[in-house]
């Protein structure tokens, strides 16, 4: 199973039990991927959101890019590539 589908498969899972919580987080090991993913998400589920406050990209600075997405790659820090996003259900 691809990357891309197990993490689709993950975020719908997800959906469902986070129906009345406010959170839930996603994430691969690879960032474009991820992205795209969650982008799709997104545009198919409004009542959601990327989530990343201030206090979040402070703390992770250079590793959150303008998305609000954390991401890490070998060649910036040393770090594997990994992609991360927090997401919000809307109220």
């Amino acid at each position: 199973m691809s990357e891309s589908k197990r993490l689709r498969e993950l975020i719908a899972k997800g959906r469902k039990l986070f129906q009345d919580k406010t959170c839930m987080l996603c994430h691969t090991v690879r960032g474009q991927e991820g992205i795209g993913v969650v982008g799709r998400f997104l545009a198919q589920h409004r009542e959601f959101a990327i989530y990343a406050p201030a206090t979040l990209r402070e703390s992770l600075a250079g590793l959150i890019d303008e998305d609000g997405c954390m991401r890490t790659r070998p060649d910036r820090g040393g770090l594997d590539g990994f992609f991360a996003a927090r997401l919000i259900r809307r109220v």
